[in-house]
């Protein structure tokens, strides 16, 4: 009877023995995957935030590149504008002279 008693307390304690190593198995992979889980999410929100800064420079550019053209046409179109109404600037002048020459 005791010799039975000695062997079911043995089986108890490797069956306790047994359920702890499992708890402890099943805690640190818990955690293994909480850190993976909250990395993935700082890798995650570090990249959207890296792309939409991206974004953010790179629409800026195309504005920027957009307003030099339109300020590089209009200072074109004003030129010419100018050239049209001023006829008396020397080079159109000298134009003029020797076009009759030539006649």
């Amino acid at each position: 009877r005791q010799r039975r008693a000695v062997e079911e307390d043995r089986v108890m304690e490797v069956e306790a023995e047994r359920l702890r190593m499992l708890n402890e198995e099943r805690a640190y992979r818990r955690r293994t995957e909480d850190e993976e889980r909250a990395v993935r999410r700082r890798f995650i929100s570090r990249t959207s935030i890296a792309n939409s800064s991206l974004r953010l420079f790179k629409a800026r550019e195309q504005v920027e590149q957009r307003a030099d053209m339109d300020r590089s046409r209009r200072e074109r179109s004003e030129d010419r504008e100018r050239s049209r109404r001023a006829p008396h600037t020397p080079s159109r002048a000298r134009a003029r002279h020797e076009e009759a020459e030539e006649e």
